[in-house]
Order: structure tokens, then sequence, then C-alpha cells
């Protein structure tokens, strides 16, 4: 469907292309519809140990996972180029996954 196709778009090879505000739109759109990805542990690096957590190659099996790994890695590379707003809907997005 559009929102999978979309997400597949937004991906670890292209990630870099993408604005702030473009990625933080689509992992806003995908949380708002309901869009989760199947490895909500992929984001968890404190509590789930390395072992459990989906590898790369998993991960980019399922592009709406991939998507929300992708933009999350972003965030962390270049933080200070995402405006508050961009920021916050990220987090949003992210929470509304169920990543804690």
């Amino acid at each position: 469907d559009a929102f999978r196709a979309g997400a597949s778009r937004l991906n670890f090879r292209f990630i870099r292309s993408f604005k702030p505000q473009e990625m933080s739109n689509t992992v806003w759109a995908l949380a708002t519809a309901g869009f989760a990805p199947k490895y909500i542990h992929a984001f968890d690096t404190s509590l789930v140990p390395a072992q459990q957590r989906p590898t790369k190659d998993a991960i980019m099996k399922d592009p709406i996972t991939e998507c929300f790994a992708a933009v999350a890695s972003e965030v962390m590379r270049r933080p200070h180029e995402f405006k508050d707003q961009e920021l916050k809907d990220v987090l949003w997005s992210f929470s509304k996954i169920g990543v804690r």
C-alpha cells in the first residue's frame, strides 16, 4: 500500500538525502496511521540484550522497521539539524508505536 511504499524509500541507503522535516513527517504519518515496526525491540539498546534484538538484515526486510530505524540513526547522527518541532514529532511517533 501507499504507506509501505513511502516508508520503503526512507531507508538506510538513502536516509542521508532526506531533510529533517521529511523524516519527521514520514514517521509521524506512519505512527498516526497505526503502522508500527515489526521489530519493536530493535530500538531498545539498554533493556533488551543484543542477542534478542533483530539484526540489521532482519530490520531491512520490513520497510516500516527500517524507516523508523533509519530516522532514529539520523536523529542521533545530526540532531543539530532538527528543529524543535521535528524532534518532538519524531519522539511522539516513537512513543505512539510503543517505543519506551
